[in-house]
């Protein structure tokens, strides 16, 4: 029985004892061949403006919100609760990022992190309700990094999902510059700003 084998760039040839020929096509072949899927890939650079447009209303209007709230929260409680999401986000980005390398899915980790800040920001609109509720607030903004810490799952999406070709483009729209994130930004403080002028 002779085997004899060719690799290729077009993949790989195989002779069996009898000369026929077999074709196997090799994983780098596969890999050139895969498109990206751009439909998906905007839909999570969306999501990234969307967290975007969250942190600059919510970091435009927290001071004022606050003393309204509170009279005895002043500048320096004031930066504890804006480091408390980024905090609940460094906690939660590599739980994301497992869960998403675990189940080879970007799509739970995604919903249930919008889901965690949806339910946080209800939280931080019903604070009224709450004595002291500077620490409500401050609990409200954890759970807010908690949820938005799904990001890393979105920006894990771009970089696996993309082929070689793609890569680049695909992380840079949506995590190499922030530009989802910081057009979210900007999007947000302009839309503070009209509401604020409209008064």
């Amino acid at each position: 029985m002779v085997r004899v084998s060719f690799t290729s760039r077009s993949g790989t040839m195989t002779l069996d004892e009898n000369e026929n020929e077999k074709n196997e096509v090799s994983a780098s072949d596969l890999l050139d061949e895969r498109q990206t899927d751009w439909r998906s890939m905007w839909i999570s650079i969306f999501l990234q403006f969307v967290v975007g447009i969250q942190v600059s209303v919510y970091y435009m209007s927290m001071w004022p919100y606050l003393q309204k709230l509170d009279k005895t929260a002043d500048v320096d409680f004031l930066g504890w609760i804006v480091a408390s999401c980024n905090i609940g986000s460094t906690i939660s980005n590599p739980i994301y990022g497992y869960w998403n390398q675990k189940t080879m899915s970007v799509k739970m980790p995604v919903i249930i992190g919008f889901m965690i800040a949806a339910l946080a920001q209800t939280w931080y609109g019903l604070l009224s309700i709450f004595p002291h509720a500077k620490w409500f607030m401050l609990s409200a903004r954890v759970l807010t990094g908690f949820g938005v810490g799904n990001i890393a799952a979105l920006r894990i999406y771009a970089a696996t999902a993309s082929t070689p070709r793609d890569r680049m483009k695909a992380i840079s729209y949506g995590t190499g510059g922030h530009f989802s994130h910081r057009l979210g930004r900007m999007v947000g403080s302009l839309d503070l700003f009209l509401l604020i002028c409209s008064l």
